[in-house]
Parts: structure tokens; sequence; C-alpha cells
């Protein structure tokens, strides 16, 4: 692309210019595919797929704990935030 002006191009540059073209977006078609599959490869995990926990890259996050539960402390007792 660019500021060429193509008008005064032969009609068999033109075709060659649109064969390059068309080439080049299978070539990003292709790879943009591959490229999909592999994010979508990536993003299972053992909470959404049949992987063993110990494959995760990463540990998924825990829940949040509902509100007004109290922790408990070491002691056993509850510790009130």
């Amino acid at each position: 692309m660019g500021s060429e002006n193509y008008r005064y191009y032969s009609k068999n540059r033109l075709m060659g210019l649109l064969a390059e073209r068309d080439a080049e977006i299978r070539c990003l078609t292709e790879r943009l595919a591959a490229l999909e599959a592999e994010v979508a490869r990536l993003r299972k995990d053992s909470s959404n797929s049949s992987k063993p926990p110990s494959s995760d890259l990463t540990k998924p996050p825990k829940p949040p704990t509902p509100s007004g539960q109290g922790r408990r402390n070491v002691a056993g007792g509850f510790a009130y935030a």
C-alpha cells in the first residue's frame, strides 16, 4: 500500500499485484486460524477440560467467599475483620 497511482499500471501488472495480495491474505488467514487454535488450547485448564490439575500453568482463581462469614484464625476461633 502507499501512494502509488495504479491507474498507469498494465492489466497484467495489476493482475499480478492482485494475485500477490490474494496469496498474502490466504497466508494471513491460515496464520490467524493457527493462532486462534493456540489461544483456545492455552485457555484450557483443569477447571474447564479433562486435564489434571497438575498440568495447569497457573492455578485457577479461587471463588470469593460469601460476605458475612468469619475466617478461622490459627487458634481455631473466628477472626472478625
